[in-house]
């Protein structure tokens, strides 16, 4: 596989358990990252601050790449110094980013997620918002894959 991935989890935090790199070398330790997230009991949720970030990130690479981010939470944004509107700008792709920006795909994980926020980051990050439940989740990511394989 010569796709580059990359892994951040972000609480009131963001931490990057993997950085974006090619992903063949790396592929079972990031599925095992991924199968030991879980989600605190009561937690602060640091969504807008951590998608500026990542967007930044990938904003930088090569632009013949493909660059996306899939936003899984299970949340509501309460430890960001942005706020929604504020990242709106930061991520809206217009002008020449608009087919060479970095689409922005979020997934409402649970009933508490703001899916209104998310689905407000998705369209102006170019991509989609999707709901999702544990049995469901594996074919959204499937699904998201095949559209950003399109383009």
């Amino acid at each position: 596989v010569n796709d580059n991935l990359g892994f951040t989890i972000f609480r009131d935090q963001a931490t990057v358990e993997s950085p974006v790199d090619r992903l063949g070398p790396k592929q079972s330790s990031i599925l095992d990252s991924i199968s030991k997230v879980t989600a605190p009991p009561l937690g602060w949720t640091r969504l807008f601050d951590t998608i500026a970030e990542e967007q930044k990130a990938l904003q930088s690479m090569p632009a013949k790449d493909i660059k996306a981010i899939v936003v899984l939470t299970d949340g509501k944004d309460n430890s960001s110094d942005l706020k929604l509107d504020q990242l709106d700008k930061l991520i809206k792709l217009t002008g020449k980013d608009a087919g060479s920006g970095v689409k922005i795909f979020t997934i409402a994980y649970g009933d508490d997620a703001d899916q209104t926020a998310l689905k407000d980051i998705a369209g102006a990050g170019g991509g989609q918002e999707y709901s999702s439940n544990l049995e469901d989740i594996q074919a959204l990511y499937a699904a998201i894959g095949r559209l950003l394989g399109s383009k």
